[in-house]
C-alpha cells in the first residue's frame, strides 16, 4: 500500500523480465503443491493416499471445467468476473453431486469438501503421532539392547501404520470432528501478543 501511495509502481520497469517470469513460475509451483492435498484422502490404515477411480475423475473434471470457464468466459462476456463465475458454478455442481450420492454418512462423499480434507489430514496426523509415540516407547524400552548408531536405523524402519485395528480406531476416535476447522480472524504480527 505504501508503494502505491508513494507512486513507486513505475520502478517495476527496472526488474528484469526473467526475474518476473521466474517469480510467477515459482508461485505457480507453490500453488500446485498446495493443491495436491485436495486430491488425497484417508485409506484403511489412517494414512493419506491419492484419490483413485471415480472420485479422482470427478475432481479432475471439476478442475477442467473451472479452467475452461476462466479461459473462455471473458470471450463471451466481461459482465461477471470469470474466476467468480467458475467458483460459483463449480461449487454448485459439487454441492449437487454430494447431495445426490454418498451423503448418508456410510459412504464417503464423491467430492471432497474443505471439511473432509481438514478432517482427513487431522486424523492422519493423529495416527502418525500415535505411531511415533509407540515407536519412541519401543525404542526407549530396547535402547540398552541396540548397538550404538543403530537407533536412527531402527526408527527409519519402523512401520508408519498402526499395528492393529484397535490402535487405529483409538487414534481416529481421538479426533473430534466438531473441533476440526479453519481458525478465523485477522492475521497479527508475531510481536503483537495479548
Amino acid at each position: 500500500m505504501a508503494a502505491g501511495f508513494l507512486k513507486l509502481g513505475k520502478f517495476i520497469r527496472i526488474v528484469p523480465h526473467p526475474v518476473m517470469l521466474g517469480f510467477v513460475n515459482g508461485l505457480a509451483v507453490v500453488i500446485l503443491l498446495a493443491q495436491l492435498g485436495s486430491f488425497q484422502t484417508l485409506d484403511d490404515q489412517g494414512t493419506m493416499v491419492f484419490l483413485s477411480g471415480s472420485r479422482l475423475w470427478l475432481m479432475l473434471g471439476l478442475v477442467a471445467i473451472t479452467m475452461a470457464i476462466i479461459a473462455f468466459l471473458p470471450r463471451l462476456t466481461k459482465v461477471v468476473p470469470s474466476s467468480l463465475a467458475a467458483i460459483l458454478l463449480v461449487s454448485g455442481v459439487a454441492h449437487v453431486v454430494n447431495s445426490d450420492t454418498g451423503a448418508d454418512g456410510d459412504q464417503p462423499r464423491p467430492l471432497l469438501t474443505v471439511g473432509d480434507m481438514l478432517y482427513s489430514s487431522t486424523v492422519a496426523s493423529a495416527v502418525q503421532t500415535a505411531q511415533d509415540e509407540k515407536n519412541a516407547a519401543m525404542l526407549s524400552a530396547n535402547s540398552d539392547r541396540l548397538p550404538e548408531g543403530l537407533t536412527a536405523v531402527f526408527l527409519e524402519d519402523a512401520s508408519p501404520k498402526p499395528s492393529n485395528e484397535a490402535e487405529l480406531a483409538e487414534a481416529v476416535a481421538s479426533v473430534d470432528p466438531a473441533s476440526v476447522g479453519i481458525a478465523g480472524g485477522f492475521p497479527r504480527p508475531a510481536w503483537w501478543v495479548f
